[in-house]
């Protein structure tokens, strides 16, 4: 039997030869594709297959599911604008995975990484946060100049210029405030935050961002963690930073 349909295409690729591409598994709402090249706006949908460059922008109440080619997945929170930097297989076993956070909220469920040259690398702010086969989240407010990086399993280490890495465990998470805040090619930071929205909410429930404990210790600059003492009152540099790559069973220098 033949497919009764094949995938729309925000690019046109041919999937042999272009491997290294995102496909949206879900899309609920208003949820739209800025394809690489500046080609129009165009209104995402499921099963439709993106490229590397892309810019995806979830309006307000409007969520989505992407999948890697690799299989790893981004589910999109409302509220939420990012690109899609690198999608890249430069051999057999590695691939290289990188997103651009400018606002909003994007969870990461990462396949494993098994070479040295593969990441999985998400950036928001001047934070890189690189790992391997772990599932995390990140959170972006242009507008507060602050990123929340939650972990939900697996090891994610941050490293912040001027300062040692930190390895942020399942079950912690942190705040980084005062941040370099950067806008996509083409677009303000104002303009950013009045067409897609400020302080994104995941579906269901309140922004961390919002609520009023975590924002005293923001004021003060430390991080959430409380058993790590001695990292707080550190704040993020402007400039960019590397993020270290940590799977299981490994350790960090």
């Amino acid at each position: 039997m033949v497919a009764a349909a094949q995938p729309l295409w925000a690019d046109s690729a041919d999937s042999s030869s272009n491997p290294t591409q995102a496909i949206f598994l879900s899309v609920n709402g208003e949820v739209k594709v800025i394809p690489v090249n500046g080609k129009k706006t165009i209104d995402a949908e499921k099963d439709m297959v993106v490229k590397e460059g892309a810019r995806i922008i979830a309006r307000n109440s409007s969520s989505a599911v992407l999948q890697m080619f690799d299989g790893s997945e981004l589910t999109v929170s409302p509220k939420t604008e990012f690109v899609l930097t690198k999608l890249q297989k430069p051999s057999d076993e590695d691939k290289i995975l990188k997103f651009d956070l400018f606002i909003g909220k994007i969870s990461a469920a990462v396949k494993a990484l098994t070479t040295s040259k593969s990441s999985f690398e998400i950036e928001a702010g001047g934070v890189i946060c690189a790992v391997r086969g772990t599932h995390y989240w990140m959170e972006c407010d242009p507008q507060t100049k602050k990123v929340f990086l939650n972990v939900d399993e697996g090891k994610v280490l941050v490293q912040q210029n001027g300062h040692t890495a930190e390895l942020v465990r399942a079950g912690e998470h942190r705040v980084f405030n005062n941040l370099h805040m950067t806008a996509p090619k083409g677009t303000s930071l104002k303009n950013l935050s009045t067409d897609v929205g400020s302080a994104p909410v995941t579906s269901g429930s309140s922004s961390p961002l919002d609520n009023p404990a975590l924002k005293s210790m923001v004021k003060n600059s430390q991080t959430v963690n409380q058993t790590n003492k001695t990292n707080l009152v550190k704040t993020i540099q402007q400039n960019s930073v590397v993020g270290l790559h940590v799977g299981s069973g490994e350790t960090a220098p």
